[in-house]
């Protein structure tokens, strides 16, 4: 009865207006891998903005400093939206921050899945 999630293709980096502070949950897995610092902070603004009050979100990154991630980088001459544009955990960690988001989880660097050993997950609110 009713639906229960809604999908919105984005062009920009700004969600709907009319999704301010309604979403439960926001779910962002494979496309921040492939967006600038200021793309990925941009969205990480949108994040909080949407969320309703204690909602969380998944933010999926690339992580330049797992095994997987600097072999991938070592391999691309530039970042590009085919590749991997870079970021560490360190810098995702300040950006959420700076969007007045909070860490509540996030990975750890693992080989048992390629995710993990390439990339950076976290939920937030």
């Amino acid at each position: 009865p009713g639906a229960r999630c809604e999908f919105h293709q984005q062009e920009g980096n700004e969600l709907p207006a009319a999704l301010e502070a309604s979403l439960d949950f926001c779910y962002s897995f494979d496309c921040l891998p492939h967006c600038d610092a200021h793309t990925v902070f941009a969205y990480l603004r949108e994040f909080r903005r949407c969320l309703k009050p204690g909602a969380a979100a998944l933010v999926h990154t690339a992580n330049l400093c797992a095994p997987g991630g600097w072999a991938r980088f070592a391999k691309q001459k530039e970042a590009s939206v085919q590749g991997f544009c870079w970021m560490s955990p360190e810098m995702v960690r300040s950006m959420i921050a700076a969007a007045g988001l909070e860490l509540v989880r996030e990975s750890e660097v693992s080989g048992s899945n390629v995710y993990y050993h390439r990339d950076y997950l976290c939920l937030v609110r």
